[in-house]
């Protein structure tokens, strides 16, 4: 619960100042978490100085100073997209949401608290699949006697889109 109010408490002194743009979106995804259980490490204090460096250098920096755990699909990210930030004495969050906002990935937080890069606008793997429309069609046989297989479940290798 402390964390909560220390997080809220963030959100507000950051929603009181006058910020630049950058800000103004940190700010707007800090919004989106209130009042959600969030990791005390999110809190920690760090500074980041990363220029031109891969997203995945990026989330290391943020993920080893914050002592952050974070989780990611590396198919689904641009992480070589080249990224800047240069920040002193900030939470966590704010530096991973700095990163975060350069790229087409956000930040979920679980209801445990776990935290997730995602693509964005993409909440769960039912959505990202049920965004794809298309038809598989073929027939799955038996590699040792060539027989068919009915009723095989199928899959894009490296996806969870597939077909019964």
């Amino acid at each position: 619960m402390t964390h909560l109010i220390k997080f809220l408490l963030i959100v507000s002194m950051v929603c009181s100042t006058t910020l630049f743009s950058q800000d103004e979106q940190i700010e707007s995804e800090l919004n989106k978490l209130r009042g959600r259980k969030i990791p005390s490490a999110l809190l920690n204090e760090i500074s980041i100085h990363v220029d031109k460096e891969p997203l995945e250098f990026a989330l290391a920096d943020i993920s080893e100073k914050g002592q952050l755990n974070l989780s990611y699909n590396r198919n689904l990210l641009p992480l070589k997209k080249k990224v800047s930030v240069h920040m002193d004495n900030v939470y966590a969050i704010k530096a991973l949401l700095a990163v975060l906002q350069q790229t087409s990935a956000m930040l979920k937080i679980s209801k445990s608290g776990a935290l997730a890069i995602m693509p964005a606008g993409k909440s769960s793997a039912k959505e990202r699949s049920s965004s794809f429309k298309g038809l598989i069609k073929g027939v799955v046989i038996d590699s040792t006697n060539g027989d068919p297989l009915p009723g095989a479940n199928v899959f894009i290798k490296g996806t969870s889109i597939g077909a019964a």
